[in-house]
């Protein structure tokens, strides 16, 4: 249901939308998982400047998340969302992308500490990364 009311809004071109469908689609939030496809709806917000999209590119290029590990792409949306956010007064911004990631909770699954893997997979989908919801 939430799923198909953001899809509408998604294609329309709204930003926030697009983003919300990206991180749906990544985590598997209301249909199954798809990270090729949220890659694509994170993109499609992050040109109309949506520093989270933004973000959520820097954070996929930097781990390698269904996309070619690229750190210098990672670094290229990390600074465009650095730059872009004072749009967005509850943006976070970080020292750096590596900190952006480690504060995140966006490790490698072989570093999780007990609980991550599971907040990861069931949580993070709406309530986010860092605890910060989406929604």
């Amino acid at each position: 249901m939430t799923y198909a009311k953001f899809l509408a809004r998604a294609r329309a071109g709204d930003a926030v939308s697009q983003n919300l469908l990206g991180f749906m689609l990544f985590f598997g939030e209301g249909m199954a998982k798809n990270r090729a496809e949220a890659h694509r709806w994170f993109h499609a917000a992050a040109e109309q400047g949506n520093v989270r999209a933004q973000r959520n590119l820097a954070v996929m290029h930097y781990l390698g998340a269904a996309v070619p590990r690229d750190l210098e792409e990672a670094e290229r949306y990390f600074r465009l969302a650095r730059e872009n956010a004072d749009a967005d007064p509850q943006f976070r911004v970080y020292g750096s992308i590596g900190e952006l990631v480690e504060r995140g909770g966006a490790v490698v699954k072989s570093e999780q500490r007990p609980g991550e893997a599971g907040y990861l997979t069931f949580c993070a989908g709406c309530h986010g990364l860092n605890g910060i919801a989406v929604y």
